[in-house]
């Protein structure tokens, strides 16, 4: 009486929730095809971050990209499975970013993708095997970012500064969780 043969009872792309659980249970759906989440790694670079609540010293800033990145996964839809705050040394990059390819849908960094001495992100992901498909848009803010992909992870190399950062999330890695989500 309530829906017609033939009617969609959830459109696709509709995320699932208590209530098309319990609507898929009234009509006697006991399995379903779904998308899973993206598993992503979120990571932001440089001597200089700390944690908010601590004292900031001379030349630090709070780490806040990370705390911001973590809210937009989450919202998006998708789960933050790895997150940390790595120091400028290229083998603590190379081991967190070994792991992230192995483990995640998409990483994505903040910071560390520029020109400075200290900007090892791109370096590292080249030497990993990562095909880098463009570096640098056409974009203020936002201007430095990369963009590659290595076992068939997308990998979202996002400036440090925040309000750039938050530009590239959402212009850039928003729309393809959105996508990998249907």
């Amino acid at each position: 009486e309530e829906i017609q043969k033939g009617d969609s009872l959830i459109p696709k792309g509709t995320c699932i929730t208590p209530t098309e659980i319990g609507t898929l249970a009234t009509f006697g759906y006991g399995d379903i095809a779904v998308v899973k989440k993206p598993r992503i790694a979120i990571f932001g670079t440089g001597n200089e971050l700390v944690e908010p609540g601590k004292e900031l010293k001379g030349g630090e800033i709070y780490n806040s990209n990370l705390y911001v990145f973590a809210e937009l996964v989450e919202k998006s839809g998708a789960e933050v499975t790895m997150r940390d705050v790595i120091k400028d040394d290229k083998v603590s990059l190379r081991s967190f970013l070994s792991e992230a390819l192995e483990t995640s849908d998409i990483i994505i960094s903040s910071g560390g993708v520029s020109m400075g001495r200290y900007d090892y992100v791109r370096d590292v992901f080249i030497e990993l095997g990562v095909e880098e498909h463009f570096w640098k848009v056409a974009q203020k803010p936002g201007k430095p970012f990369f963009f590659g992909t290595g076992n068939s992870t997308l990998i979202f190399g996002l400036p440090g500064n925040p309000v750039s950062s938050y530009i590239g999330f959402m212009e850039w890695v928003w729309p393809a969780i959105e996508t990998m989500l249907g």
